[in-house]
């Protein structure tokens, strides 16, 4: 239970108009954990609301690969919670890895 109410916590939207660099909230400082913030045609969405998004592509991909092909591609960069590879470029390899295996796995399919 901890960790949804953990993880409910940083889904927010600043709606005031107010400085979002020096203002804080009671429930954050100068509003972290936000995704959106207001612009004056609309939402603007932050990198941390990018970063989510590509993350959960991310997911939906490896769950697309075989269980030991997903397992043995992301533990070539991540290894343990406190243990992964920080190189952007290794990180962007292992995705078009997964990406190509999973468009030949569903070529196969067809």
């Amino acid at each position: 239970m901890l960790l949804r109410l953990a993880f409910l916590r940083i889904w927010g939207f600043q709606h005031s108009l107010t400085n979002l660099l020096t203002t804080t909230t009671k429930y954050n400082t100068t509003q972290d954990g936000q995704f959106l913030y207001p612009g004056v045609d609309g939402p603007i969405p932050t990198t941390r609301l990018f970063q989510l998004r590509e993350g959960l592509q991310d997911a939906e991909m490896f769950r697309m690969l075989p269980e030991n092909d997903a397992k043995a591609l992301i533990e070539t960069v991540l290894r343990g919670s406190n243990d992964f590879d920080n190189d952007v470029e290794n990180i962007e390899a292992v995705r078009v890895q997964a990406g190509d295996k999973v468009e030949l796995a569903l070529k196969q399919k067809q």
